[in-house]
């Protein structure tokens, strides 16, 4: 009896914990989610809701933390799209930005040779 609540107690624990942490990630994901949407001039209501988890779960159960951890893994995937979206536009835009410069040079060059 008393071996068996004690197990369970630190199961419990043990989930718990994880739960902190997961739920923790999952606020840091929804924040640099908000930044990248931001970024790429993407509606704030994007995907609002999509990655949260069912509020009639318990949230000390297995079933929540299972389902905070497929909502997570699916939010960090969003976010990293979402980031490499941001870096490729970002470079594409530095690209521009140096081509344009660099033939506003060569014009200019070019002007004071003639």
């Amino acid at each position: 009896g008393l071996i068996y609540f004690t197990g369970r107690l630190r199961m419990l624990e043990k989930r718990q914990e994880q739960i902190r942490e997961l739920s923790s990630k999952h606020q840091q994901l929804k924040e640099e989610l908000e930044e990248a949407k931001s970024r790429l001039s993407l509606p704030p209501a994007k995907w609002t809701g999509e990655f949260e988890v069912d509020q009639d779960l318990d949230r000390g159960s297995q079933e929540f933390l299972e389902a905070l951890l497929r909502t997570t893994e699916d939010l960090q995937d969003c976010v990293i799209l979402c980031k490499s979206r941001v870096m490729m536009e970002t470079c594409f835009d530095t690209a521009a930005q140096d081509e344009q410069q660099g033939v506003g040079e060569e014009a200019a060059r070019t002007r004071k040779v003639v």
